[in-house]
């Protein structure tokens, strides 16, 4: 479903795109099974980062997969 769900920043948008994924699913999704994948996934929300933590980070994280990667092939 591209181009429907807006930025998190405005929450009346998240509202409403939630409310029209629902609608374009025929039922097999409902408002609450969208807001719960949404928001309350458990997944934590860590805050705001500049892009040069957020790219760091992930040169990091990736960095370490590799590492582990070539460790289980050796």
């Amino acid at each position: 479903m591209r181009g429907i769900l807006p930025a998190f920043a405005n929450p009346a948008a998240q509202d409403n795109s939630i409310k029209q994924i629902a609608g374009l699913s025929d039922g097999s999704v409902t408002v609450d099974d969208l807001a719960k994948a949404f928001f309350d996934n458990r997944l934590g929300y860590v805050g705001e980062r500049s892009l040069d933590e957020t790219v760091k980070a992930i040169k990091e994280k990736a960095d370490a997969a590799i590492v582990k990667d070539r460790n289980k092939k050796e």
